[in-house]
């Protein structure tokens, strides 16, 4: 297990090859003559944008529910269980070069039982497999894929694999022939793996549903230690790329700069703030901001927008007005409200939890200008 458990570190390359291809499969490929669906599967009586999207590959999914997992038990089959959500990039690239796939589909459907999640419909079961996932890839993302005994127990875990080997990253087609040969040939050592792994996931999920008790101000010191070391102060956040929004540290930051007036502490988030405000992670045409960067300078997103990242770094940006009385993080807190206001709003007055990254199967399509584009709008230079 451990060689094919090690290649989902090998993420980017994965990443940058299916980019090349992703709008190459899939689609029309998947519709008869006259426009009718040449698939159909357990997925086309649900309601969520994400399993309707997989509605039609041929891939026999099923919502997670009673009827997949008495399959698995009663066919002795291993689960394989995707979860992702709707505004996925990664997500709508495995389902155009992977699920969408007849061969593929026919070797998932003849060995194992494959249900389909909407983390945003069910983030308990997201949250517990994602787990899984990093304690055996030692990272998370979406689409999160994991492989199940009849049981429901996670012995296999990666995020997205491709249609074809990549250098140090197996093929989808590979990954499900290893799982299928070890299922037949080596159960007892997969099912010890379950195991382990079910208990490491319970024993984790007993920490987080402990009571809550106020931490010592040494335990809080430690934590403020930790995080000022992985402090980037050349570009302000923390560690290097792919560079999430820090929002729960620099809160965390804030409050002490705020209690104890430490310079130090209020450096680093001022700081974070505005290399944020000023990279290409903050739309600096239509407000808001992307979910993450791929570099460490803040420039380059990867260009979906959460609403939970509006919320809680407009808030952030509003503390620091508080904190300085610095009309610019006023400023930025009011562009990213306009920005959900305008586009994250719909007409029920309910919130969009989310903006797709990619249009017409192209990443950041909407958001990129092209050489051509820029002269039109403006003229040669």
């Amino acid at each position: 297990m451990a060689r094919l458990s090690s290649i989902s570190r090998c993420f980017w390359l994965g990443v940058f090859a299916a980019a090349l291809g992703a709008g190459t499969a899939g689609g029309d490929a998947l519709k008869n003559a006259d426009g009718s669906w040449k698939y159909s599967n357990h997925l086309v009586g649900e309601t969520s944008p994400y399993l309707l999207l997989h509605a039609h590959n041929p891939v026999e999914w099923y919502p997670w529910g009673e009827e997949a997992l008495a399959r698995a038990k009663a066919e002795d089959k291993p689960i394989f269980l995707s979860v992702g959500y709707s505004t996925c990039y990664w997500c709508h690239v495995m389902e155009r070069l992977v699920f969408s796939e007849p061969e593929i589909a026919a070797q998932m459907n003849d060995s194992f039982i494959n249900i389909k999640v909407d983390r945003e419909e069910r983030p308990d079961i997201d949250r517990i497999y994602m787990l899984a996932t990093q304690l055996t890839t030692q990272h998370g993302g979406w689409p999160n894929s994991v492989f199940l005994t009849p049981d429901q127990e996670p012995f296999f875990a990666g995020t997205y694999f491709p249609p074809e080997s990549l250098p140090g990253r197996p093929s989808f087609p590979q990954v499900l022939d290893f799982i299928r040969q070890r299922w037949q040939d080596q159960r007892e050592q997969v099912l010890q793996i379950a195991a382990r792994l079910t208990a490491a996931i319970r024993d984790l999920e007993s920490g987080q549903q402990m009571t809550a008790v106020p931490p010592d101000s040494l335990l809080v010191a430690r934590v403020l230690a930790a995080i000022q070391v992985r402090y980037d102060a050349i570009n302000g956040g923390f560690g290097g790329a792919p560079k999430f929004p820090p929002s729960l540290r620099l809160e965390m930051l804030m409050a002490t700069a705020e209690r104890f007036a430490d310079p130090q502490v209020q450096r680093i988030v001022l700081h974070s703030l505005e290399r944020m405000a000023a990279g290409g992670i903050y739309d600096q045409i239509g407000g808001g901001f992307h979910r993450y960067a791929t570099d460490a300078e803040w420039r380059v997103p990867h260009f979906e927008k959460m609403l939970y990242n509006q919320a809680h770094l407009a808030r952030l940006y509003l503390r620091a007005y508080e904190l300085t009385g610095d009309d610019r993080w006023r400023w930025v807190a009011e562009d990213v409200f306009r920005f959900v206001a305008r586009e994250m709003t719909g007409p029920e007055g309910a919130f969009y939890s989310a903006l797709d990254a990619e249009t017409e199967a192209e990443e950041g399509k909407y958001y990129l200008w092209t050489a051509r584009s820029l002269e039109t709008r403006w003229g040669a230079r």
